[in-house]
């Protein structure tokens, strides 16, 4: 039996959809908030989220568990945040600009690579 493109087409965006899913904010941060516990960083890192999204919330908490500053940015929330997210190849959240590189979805491994080539 032949499965019609369509369905599994819908079949793949409903999952892709669920997986992103959660309630609430982008862990209480504010749209362009740098992000830091050590006051004197400077926040080379921004992460474009949009509230819903599971793997930004995982990228923003493995962020803050390393001490690393960085600024979110809610692409839904934000005209700016969302023209410079389309700037940077924006295709699914999140989107991840470490100084000249982009990361694009969660890849914390990337990140941090191109975090430690910066220092």
């Amino acid at each position: 039996m032949k499965i019609p493109v369509a369905l599994v087409v819908l079949i793949i965006l409903i999952v892709a959809v669920g997986e992103c899913r959660g309630g609430g904010g982008v862990d209480g941060n504010e749209p362009g908030q740098t992000v830091s516990k050590n006051t004197n960083a400077r926040a080379d890192i921004e992460v474009f989220v949009t509230s819903w999204c599971g793997y930004c919330r995982k990228m923003l908490g493995f962020l803050q568990e390393k001490g690393i500053p960085f600024t979110v940015h809610d692409i839904e929330k934000d005209s700016n945040a969302s023209r410079a997210y389309r700037e940077l190849g924006g295709n699914g959240v999140p989107v991840v600009r470490v100084g000249s590189h982009v990361v694009h979805g969660y890849n914390p491994e990337a990140v941090m690579e191109y975090y430690n080539e910066g220092k």
